[in-house]
């Protein structure tokens, strides 16, 4: 029996790496913000910032599995890409209780609009596929959509701020969930299609 080749093997594991990561933050990220949202008065900043710290820390392992990924320059770069974008989510939520109002605004609106850069670049990425493609390119719209009413709306206090943060990290760990799930399927049907070309 002949083995994968060595490139479709990394690609996989890699795949599958990341999908376990959106997993991973998917399920941190969703009790943390319901909690923030269900008792904003006691938790919301402290849960705001459990909730950056994960998705930052799993973005510094998402950092160093791009730069020592094998696979191609297009899946590297995503790795990198994510890992930055998850970062600076980690340093906003960490930043926005300390800083000023204008400061956080700013922030804010800074981290959507390279949310919504990193995911449309995506969307040219994966235009071939036109589910993916719809998908991405909704949710980089809505990135798009807050960041344009952030700016609009009267300047919003500290703690609007915070549990519209806290909201916005709700329906990020359940897009994190889905494509955790799509990640894994898609993994698996092309092992599948692989399989039989590789075989006695």
């Amino acid at each position: 029996m002949t083995m994968p080749a060595p490139a479709f093997v990394g690609g996989e594991l890699d795949f599958e790496r990341l999908s376990f990561t959106l997993l991973l933050r998917g399920a941190f990220a969703i009790p943390l913000a319901a909690v923030a949202i269900r008792w904003p008065e006691p938790t919301l900043v402290l849960a705001m910032v459990a909730a950056g710290g994960v998705i930052g820390t799993f973005g510094i392992f998402e950092l160093a599995a791009g730069l020592v990924s094998g696979t191609l320059p297009s899946t590297r770069w995503f790795f990198l890409g994510h890992g930055v974008v998850s970062i600076a989510f980690g340093v906003l939520s960490a930043s926005i209780p300390v800083a000023s109002a204008q400061g956080a605004l700013a922030l804010s609106t800074g981290w959507l609009a390279l949310n919504a850069s990193f995911t449309l670049l995506l969307t040219v990425r994966r235009w071939e596929h036109w589910r993916e493609r719809l998908a991405i390119l909704a949710w980089s719209l809505m990135n798009v959509a807050c960041a344009v009413g952030l700016v609009l709306a009267p300047p919003p206090s500290t703690f609007a701020l915070l549990y519209a943060l806290a909201l916005y990290t709700f329906m990020l760990g359940i897009v994190q969930l889905v494509a955790a799930a799509w990640i894994h399927s898609a993994s698996v049907r092309r092992s599948a299609a692989a399989r039989p070309a590789n075989g006695p």
